[in-house]
């Protein structure tokens, strides 16, 4: 799995957070969510020491975009930088968790929750 794909397991794992479903699944799901919150917790660390490496500064500040929504990059390493966010974004991580579909039925999922949770789906 790759550490797109378990971010993108954010929204399932909220989701089930307050669902009441077999042991056996509750389980799993919680197990699901500590590996999840471990590697967004590794991803959030990882994206702002890239930020802090490439990121624009005055006085030790980050400069944000005129528009208050993104940090600017300095100049000529704005490519670097990207690549650097994909190759984070690109990772392999190991999730050792499955599910059969059986197992999720108590479930209403999105489509978009449905695709997240798809990589760890065995028949």
């Amino acid at each position: 799995m790759k550490m797109y794909e378990v971010l993108a397991l954010q929204d399932f794992c909220a989701l089930t957070q307050d669902k009441k479903l077999p042991i056996k699944t509750t389980y799993k799901i919680s197990r699901l969510n500590r590996r999840v919150e471990e590697e967004l917790q590794f991803y959030q660390k990882e994206f702002m020491r890239i930020v802090n490496e490439y990121a624009l500064k005055e006085n030790g500040e980050l400069v944000y975009s005129d528009d208050m929504t993104s940090i600017k990059i300095i100049p000529g390493k704005e490519e670097e930088c990207s690549n650097k966010i994909v190759e984070l974004k690109d990772l392999d991580i190991d999730i050792d968790i499955a599910f059969t579909i059986e197992e999720l039925e108590g479930l209403d999922l999105t489509v978009s929750q449905m695709g997240s949770i798809l990589p760890l789906i065995k028949d």
